[in-house]
């Protein structure tokens, strides 16, 4: 829990610099999947991306390829 509350306050604050830069870049926060996994079943990453608008990618690690995109 801890490390997705340190990956969504670097996000944040990424996504803060992007709009003071006027930046057209999207921004994702890209997690594991079987961390996305794990905090879906308890509902909680699915409450944070509606909440702040987070754009997500999740990957495989083993085999480094994108599973979801979820914009």
């Amino acid at each position: 829990m801890s490390e997705l509350e340190k990956a969504i306050g670097q996000y944040l604050l990424y996504l803060q610099s992007l709009t003071v830069q006027q930046s057209d870049r999207q921004l994702y926060l890209a997690i594991p999947a079987d961390i996305q996994k794990e905090f879906t079943q308890d509902k909680i990453i699915p409450i944070i991306q509606e909440n702040l608008s987070i754009k997500l990618i999740v990957y495989n690690p083993v085999n480094q390829t994108i599973t979801l995109w979820l914009p």
